[in-house]
């Protein structure tokens, strides 16, 4: 990220105000696309997981497992300031994800795997959520 200092030239305080102003809000911007990236085929993954299975809409792809996977490895490499809460976030939603990611047959065949899982995606979710209204 640029840094005031880079310039080659005086820059008046309301200038330098400006730009720390700029890069405030880029920040903000920057997090939170780091957790839209993440959260949006998250929210998509969890509504498939509550539908029953058998039921109209229950079925999906391994390619909505695969979008949250790919989701957090492109959050990973765009974070320019990885917070605390941000890196915890991502590490649950992997950890969890990973259970998935190679066994997608157990979310589609089992009741119970289906409901815990969509149940702890959901809690990982609501906090991306919240996060997001905090940055």
């Amino acid at each position: 990220m640029p840094d005031a200092k880079h310039f080659l030239f005086d820059l008046s305080p309301d200038d330098v105000n400006a730009f720390n102003e700029s890069m405030e809000q880029t920040a903000v911007l920057a997090k939170e696309d780091t957790i839209k990236r993440m959260l949006t085929p998250l929210q998509k993954l969890v509504e498939k997981l509550n539908t029953p299975i058998g039921t109209d809409g229950a079925i999906f792809r391994d390619s909505a497992i695969e979008n949250i996977v790919e989701g957090i490895e492109l959050a990973r490499k765009l974070t320019l300031d990885e917070s605390p809460e941000i890196k915890a976030l991502t590490d649950s939603l992997n950890q969890e994800v990973s259970k998935y990611a190679t066994n997608t047959e157990w979310l589609r065949e089992s009741p119970v795997v289906r409901e815990q899982a969509a149940k702890k995606l959901s809690d990982i979710a609501s906090a991306m959520g919240a996060f997001m209204g905090a940055v």
